[in-house]
Parts: structure tokens; sequence; C-alpha cells
């Protein structure tokens, strides 16, 4: 056990830069590390002060090298072992306890907190006993059963059958015609389900990601997509060569031409055809708006400030559920659209193909 209560410990430096590069002061009390995520760290000021100036050092360097989402796991976890055995410090015992408390798929959550000790160690902060680090160095953890809904063909949140793809593409396409959705719904949920990629992936697209050539007499299109759950690659530096068909990539250039033609409504100056090209397929207008000088805005173009949220998408699919009325063969209610679905949808038909 550590028994200091009180130790003059100081932050190495106060400010730090996010793998996705938005600078962030570790004496806030929140740390915004990218469009999509922010860091609750308030809480840790109850803990000793031991324990207090290296977790939230360890975690703030956490932000740099892994991901936004990594380091929110990290933080959650630890506040949620310390809110429930109420100590002020790792200890041996509680984590014994805390383990109990954990079902089969929630006991990965306890490997949340042994890569955070471990880089604490790692890392030479004080606040951690070679005890707790032994103890939790040492255990096997069961993993996360994975694919549940998948597995059991889950009517409300597995993959769609083909009857139910089939009738949300015609309805998806009606909608757009009759007017019921816009130009901008239509395209992220065609996108999202043809390709199935995770929602960061398309709030991280650009207009240069949409891509086609000649081969022969056959013409090829596909998108690059950026790669999501990549811990140490920082934002669109890693992307997969998605080929689409030449449908979906009409619809993707129709979009695009809308967005450049707003935003450049929008600003007060001019925009270069290679900037043009920089510009998010899904822009956060309102972002936009905001800047007023061409320097300013073209530096905002290399980090995330310009694009919508994450949660765009999904804000998109709930909409589009009450929008397209369309109802399930298997169930006989109302189809259920997330983005996960549209992933599962995309994995199960390549499965029943034979390939991996």
């Amino acid at each position: 056990m550590i028994n200091s209560e009180k130790i003059n410990v100081k932050y190495e430096r106060a400010i730090f830069i996010s793998r996705d590069g938005r600078e962030f002061n570790i004496n806030d009390n929140s740390w915004k590390l990218n469009k999509n995520v922010m860091v609750a760290v308030k809480w840790i000021s109850r803990l000793k002060s031991i324990v207090e100036l290296p977790l939230k050092t360890v975690l703030a360097r956490c932000a740099e090298e892994y991901a936004a989402e990594t380091v929110t796991g990290l933080n959650n976890q630890a506040r949620r072992y310390f809110n429930l055995t109420g100590d002020r410090e790792f200890l041996v015992d509680s984590l014994i306890w805390y383990r109990t408390t954990l079902s089969r798929d929630k006991e990965q959550n306890l490997s949340q907190i042994r890569m955070l000790v471990r880089n604490w160690i790692g890392w030479g902060y004080p606040g951690i006993s070679q005890e707790v680090h032994d103890f939790l160095d040492g255990l096997r953890l069961r993993g996360m059963e994975k694919g549940k809904a998948i597995k059991r063909l889950d009517p409300k949140n597995g993959p769609l059958t083909e009857i139910e793809m089939s009738a949300l593409i015609d309805a998806m396409l009606q909608a757009y015609i009759s007017n019921k959705i816009n130009l901008s719904d239509y395209t992220l949920s065609a996108t999202l389900v043809y390709t199935g990629r995770r929602p960061i992936q398309i709030t991280s697209m650009k207009i240069k990601d949409i891509c086609s050539r000649k081969v022969g007499e056959i013409d090829e299109y596909w998108i690059n997509f950026p790669r999501a759950k990549q811990r140490f690659s920082k934002w669109r530096t890693e992307f997969n060569v998605y080929p689409i068909n030449e449908e979906l990539w009409r619809l993707l250039t129709q979009h695009i031409l809308n967005v450049s033609s707003k935003v450049a409504k929008l600003v007060k100056f001019e925009l270069s055809a290679q900037v043009i090209q920089e510009l998010p397929i899904f822009p956060d207008f309102s972002a936009i708006r905001e800047y007023k000088d061409n320097k300013s805005f073209i530096a905002a173009l290399d980090s995330d400030a310009l694009h919508v949220e994450r949660d765009f998408c999904n804000e998109v699919m709930k909409k589009m559920t009450v929008l397209l009325d369309v109802y399930s063969e298997r169930t006989g209610q109302r189809l259920n659209l997330s983005t996960r679905r549209f992933r599962y949808t995309l994995g199960s038909n390549i499965a029943r193909e034979g390939k991996g």
C-alpha cells in the first residue's frame, strides 16, 4: 500500500497535443481530444496527490499516443473502479473485489485498468505499488464474446436480410426522388449501406478521397477510406481502398458539387481547386461560418475542425428510420436502422461467400 497522503509532485508540462492534433491543458477539468471526444478528468482531484498527479499525466501522455476513444475508455474504467470501491488509490484487495462485479462480457474492462497501470509503471511515475502491478500483470481475463447479434441473426440488431436491404434501398431512392430526404442524407445513407464503414471513417472523408480512373475500356471507382481503430496512427494517415460502383460514385460527385458550392458561398474568399479537394465531404457548416480569412481556414483543413461529428451518422439513421417507414418481413415492425447493422450485413455477406 502507498501510505503517502501528500507528495510534492509537479506536472512535467501543462500543454499536451492529442493524437488528432488538438492542444489541451492538463490542468483543465476536461480535455477536447478531437471533434467527437471530450474527456472529463475533474473526478481525479479527489484521489491522493501521489495518485492524482501521475494519473492525469499518464492519461495525457496516452492521449498523445492512443486514439481518443481509447483514452476515454481508460479514464472511464479508472473512474468506475474508484467510484465503486471508494478508494483513493489502487489496492489489490479492491481490485480482486472489483473483478467479481464484472460479468464475462465486462471482464475486459479490467484490461483497460491494466493497460493504464502498465504505462504508469513503464513511464516511471509514482503512485502504483509493485504489488498492484504484479497482480494486474498476472491476470488472465476472459475475452468479450464478439458478434452475438451476428451469430444469432438478431432481427432487430443483427445483419439485414436480402429482402430488408432491397426494400431499404428502394425506399431511400423513392424518398430522395420525392424530396422527403435531402441529397446529403441520401448520400450519407447510401455510403453507409453500400460500404459498411464506421461513422468515424465516413465523417473523416475529404473530397479528394473519391476517386476514379479509366483502365483500357473499363472505368474504375473507389473511395480512400481513412482507417479507424489504428492505435498509434494519427488522424487520416492510413487508408483503405474500397471499390464502389458507378452509381454510388455519381451520387457522391453530385453531393460534392453541392458541398463545394455551399462552402464557397459561406466564406468570403476564393477557394482554389486544391483547397476544394481538401474540404470534408460532410462539413460542419456552422464551424465553417466562423472562419473569416483564407489562412486560418486552410490551417483548419489539416484537422477535424470542419468535419461533422461522428454522431451525425447516427442522427441521420434515426431520421431515416422514421421517414422511410420500411418494415421487416421477420418482425413485422419498422426496420431498425443503425450504422453497425450495415457493417454486420456486409461482414455476413462476405462470410457467406467464403471470404475472410
